[in-house]
């Protein structure tokens, strides 16, 4: 399991989301105490959730921006190759 807090900001800035070491990551559970928006694979959108589950994917990239008006805690469990 990993952990990671996003400061709030107003503007979108997306972070790089550490993998962990894996390459391609095949299934995801992410949960924030705040909704964030993730980018996966580099997308143009953003798709804003507290909770993001995916299995069966094969995410190279991901980003997260917070613009919740709060710090967000967000706990990752991540497996793949």
């Amino acid at each position: 399991m990993q952990f990671m807090e996003v400061a709030h900001d107003a503007t979108p800035t997306y972070v790089t989301v550490p993998l962990g070491g894996l390459t391609t990551v095949e299934a995801i559970l992410a949960i924030s105490d705040y909704e964030v928006s993730y980018k996966i694979n580099s997308a143009a959108v953003g798709v804003a959730t507290k909770m993001l589950c995916m299995r069966g994917c094969a995410i190279t990239a991901l980003t997260v921006s917070n613009a919740s008006g709060s710090m967000a805690s967000i706990r990752f469990v991540l497996a793949g190759t």
